[in-house]
């Protein structure tokens, strides 16, 4: 099946029933001309019949049309058509779920993620394909629509959208995800069959269950117990020189713990305001009621604490990107090292900053071997522990931000995954601007796009290489090229 890039615009002086095409992409597309046909954009459809125009790259519906398949005048889509369905295909449709929009502020409504929103929607609409942002609560069920947020000339407006063809799930919190709005949300969306991917937050103890009963990514793991009052507490800082008492829940560093045992005695080192605190407990029994108190009965893990390489004793370690690609596939989009300045965590929301990978392997030993590992085989433990989490985790998974270690051996640790990687640019090198139009898209953005087309069967928005102009199954069209795609 062949899609081309068109721009969808209003003409209420034709019928509201009635699609005017231009002659070359109903030649290109193999479309039939006055015949009644299905169109359909996300979950939304209609009937409709073709009728030709002339030369020009958009084509052309009476207001109701566009109001019954909620399409915003002016978009760009692919178009598509498919013989034996009869159906005429608007799209892809990306809904992106947050937890919580700003509705008053039409040139910032989604906060810390607004840069990143900008980017997609721009880049996404460029591409030949719509983005809409909405929350839970914006589902309209027996409608079957939403009241999403739609990025028109720099503004964000509130329009009544269907249900997409697949939705990005960038829920804040862990306790958005579980609530009655979101669920039903879930519930719809397998109903109707909508990909809904970066299914939920993982934590620490789920991550390591799931891959310590992977053999080929078991040898990447610390050792790590639950935290109980009666775990092994004085054999875990027996075996290893230092431990970490962490969240399972956590992120970004926060309310991780040093352990050390020291000869009679055991020290404890954590951030408070950003700065490192250390105390000294004489007892086991008051080591353990410290962790206690600061548990709160909540989830925590003891995991084994390694000695990283870095520089001035600030541990560094290395944040490797793994998402999905047009293909399905996984593949890794980017690596970066941090290096912490508070000789506790690397996390560069924490004071870090960032390296090249390359330079940090080259610079960063002394090694205890000739040998220190590559970023290939950072990036190939990565893809490793993708697979293996997938295949082991309950959902949908489309990217994890994978922290990975090395200590002075060379030896390849897992720290940590994050299900949803951060999108500030605050968390980049080298950008700072908010205005992201007039550059180029991250590969990290342009990735998500190939797979919400390869999702929404279209099989890529990405340009395609100019052809020999013997092949007949490729048109030029105003600029862009027809592409090929598997929708239907």
């Amino acid at each position: 099946m062949l899609f081309v890039r068109t721009n969808v615009r209003e003409d209420s002086h034709r019928p509201p029933s009635q699609i005017s095409i231009p002659k070359h992409i109903i030649a290109g597309l193999s479309i039939p001309v006055n015949q009644t046909v299905t169109v359909q954009m996300g979950q939304a459809k209609s009937m409709a019949t073709i009728t030709p125009s002339r030369q020009g790259e958009s084509i052309y519906m009476h207001s109701s049309l566009l109001k019954s398949l909620h399409i915003p005048a002016g978009t760009r889509f692919l178009l598509g058509y498919n013989q034996i369905a009869e159906t005429l295909y608007l799209g892809p449709l990306l809904g992106v779920l947050l937890t919580r929009i700003q509705r008053d502020e039409h040139l910032s409504p989604f906060g810390s993620l607004q840069s990143f929103m900008n980017e997609l929607s721009y880049t996404y609409n460029q591409k030949g394909g719509q983005l809409f942002v909405f929350c839970a609560e914006d589902l309209h069920r027996t409608r079957k629509t939403i009241s999403g947020f739609v990025q028109i000339e720099n503004e964000w407006h509130s329009v009544s959208m269907p249900l997409p063809d697949c939705i990005y799930n960038r829920c804040a919190s862990r306790k958005s995800e579980k609530n009655s709005a979101t669920l039903e949300l879930m519930e719809i969306c397998e109903k109707s069959g909508i990909p809904v991917f970066n299914h939920r937050f993982v934590n620490k103890w789920q991550v390591h269950e799931a891959l310590h009963n992977d053999s080929d990514s078991r040898k990447y793991l610390p050792e790590t117990i639950l935290y109980r009052k009666e775990c092994p507490l004085f054999d875990m800082l027996t075996s290893h020189s230092f431990l970490y008492f962490k969240p399972t829940h956590g992120s970004m560093g926060r309310g991780i713990v040093r352990l050390r045992k020291n000869l009679g005695s055991y020290t404890v080192e954590y951030l408070h305001k950003n700065k490192l605190v250390t105390r000294t407990h004489n007892s086991l029994p008051s080591l353990q009621k410290f962790l206690n108190k600061r548990s709160k009965n909540k989830s925590y893990v003891l995991q084994q604490g390694i000695q990283l390489i870095g520089i001035n004793s600030n541990p560094t370690d290395f944040r490797v990107l793994a998402q999905k690609n047009k293909n399905g596939k996984w593949a890794v989009t980017s690596t970066i090292a941090r290096t912490g300045e508070n000789h506790l965590v690397s996390n560069v929301a924490r004071g870090g900053s960032m390296l090249s990978p390359k330079t940090v392997l080259n610079e960063y030993g002394p090694w205890r071997g000739n040998h220190p590992p590559s970023v290939s085989a950072l990036k190939q433990v990565a893809l490793q522990i993708a697979e293996s989490l997938e295949s082991k985790l309950v959902g949908h998974y489309a990217e994890f931000g994978i922290d990975l270690g090395i200590d002075d051996t060379g030896h390849i640790w897992l720290l940590e995954v994050n299900s949803k990687p951060s999108k500030s640019y605050t968390s980049l090198p080298g950008i700072n601007r908010a205005d992201i139009l007039d550059q180029r898209a991250r590969p990290s953005v342009l990735r998500l796009i190939e797979y919400t087309a390869f999702l929404s069967g279209y099989q890529t928005l990405l340009p395609v290489k100019k052809q020999p102009k013997k092949r007949k199954t490729m048109h030029r069209i105003d600029n862009d090229t027809v592409i090929s795609g598997d929708k239907g």
